[in-house]
């Protein structure tokens, strides 16, 4: 108990001594001490005031002469009250302000603690993912790749450098489909490493929808180089942000769908693509609504882009320089209704960029450099709005 007691006795102190206070005893000691000096100096004018008058005189005090001392001296005794009340309450009031900067200060203390380590378990974490994306076996590196989006989803801060590790494992080094006469192991190996990339593409997409728990629109996704041999980008929302198909391979009878796909208000670059023979990539039911969209350089090989049903309606998409040497662009039903749309110095060569069926052409695309009234044969128009085209 007086161990107690000695603690609480020190703590208190502790805590008068950081407010900047005396000790208590201290303190009153000094304003006793002050409360004295102070009565006989009131004494000594209450004196003053009769006259100084001597003990051993006969002279009677006056009735309004004692009122007048019994006056100053009630008014004494209230100020030393006082006094002792002022001490205290300073006292009082300066500990709780010191009690409040201290609470103040444990608060930000702990949260402080308390995002520190949030930190550490997000990088555990992150480093927990990174090392199974880079496993040898494909089933860990799928984990991997779950791992990792659980962790964007919950680290908001971190979300960027989470989807840039998705990002770089698709655009990994690649090979190809080694085709129906490989032996069944190599064959095998394949498909487990193919279902890897397109379950990482399928989870970007599920947060880029509008229904998506934890949204990543507005967010950076580069696919620089990357080689596509399938993926499913439907419904996405590409909303702010850079996204980067530039210089990506489509391959040889591979499939990738765009269908219903909006575009607004991001930038999206598939300057130097490729989509090779066979390859068939759909944009079908896509919207292009304030975005810029750079088609710029890509090469058409024999295989199909197709544009059906998609929606023109602001912002710009330009296919500049543009090699349309085999196979199909279409863009049946496709609505040109504002925005810019351009094929500034593109190639014709033996494919086909067919606008002969589209729904609306308010707004035509731009062919600068083009004789349209003896367009090239791979340049197939819409012949009811060759004159609009012409003024275009």
């Amino acid at each position: 108990m007086s161990d107690e007691g000695d603690g609480e006795l020190e703590s208190r102190r502790r805590h008068e001594a950081t407010a900047g206070l005396w000790p208590i005893g201290r303190a009153l000691t000094i304003a006793g001490t002050g409360a004295v000096v102070g009565l006989a100096a009131v004494t000594v004018v209450a004196l003053a005031m009769l006259g100084f008058p001597h003990l051993g005189a006969h002279r009677a005090l006056s009735v309004g002469d004692l009122l007048e001392m019994l006056k100053l001296v009630l008014g004494t005794v209230a100020g030393v009250g006082a006094l002792a009340a002022l001490v205290m309450n300073y006292r009082k009031q300066r500990l709780a302000e010191v009690a409040e900067v201290r609470e103040q200060q444990r608060m930000l203390h702990e949260r402080q603690r308390a995002d520190d380590d949030r930190v550490r378990v997000f990088n555990e974490r992150f480093a927990t993912a990174t090392g199974q994306l880079g496993h040898s076996e494909p089933e860990v590196r799928l984990a991997g790749a779950y791992a990792m989006a659980g962790l964007a989803d919950d680290w908001t801060d971190g979300r960027q450098t989470c989807i840039d590790v998705l990002c770089a494992y698709v655009r990994m080094p690649y090979e190809s489909d080694p085709g129906p006469d490989a032996p069944d192991a190599e064959r095998l190996v394949f498909r487990r490493k193919q279902k890897i990339r397109h379950a990482i593409i399928a989870i970007i997409t599920a947060h880029l929808r509008v229904d998506a728990r934890v949204s990543w629109q507005g967010h950076d996704f580069d696919f620089t180089g990357a080689r596509f041999d399938g993926g499913d980008f439907s419904h996405a929302q590409f909303t702010g942000g850079k996204v980067l198909f530039s210089e990506a391979e489509f391959v040889r009878g591979s499939r990738v769908t765009f269908f219903d796909t909006t575009f607004a208000g991001a930038k999206v670059f598939f300057d130097s693509a490729r989509f090779a023979g066979g390859a068939v990539v759909s944009f079908i039911d896509a919207t292009f609504a304030g975005s810029e969209v750079f088609f710029v350089d890509v090469w058409f090989a024999p295989g199909e882009v197709c544009f059906a049903r998609a929606t023109f309606v602001d912002g710009m998409v330009t296919f500049a320089d543009a090699a349309f040497v085999d196979g199909a662009v279409t863009f049946v039903d496709a609505r040109f209704v504002g925005g810019t749309v351009s094929f500034a110095d593109a190639s014709f060569g033996n494919g086909d960029i067919d606008l002969r069926y589209v729904a609306s052409w308010e707004v035509p695309p731009a062919f600068p450099h083009v004789d349209l009234a003896s367009p090239p044969a791979g340049l197939l128009l819409p012949p009811f709005t060759a004159p609009c085209v012409k003024e275009a």
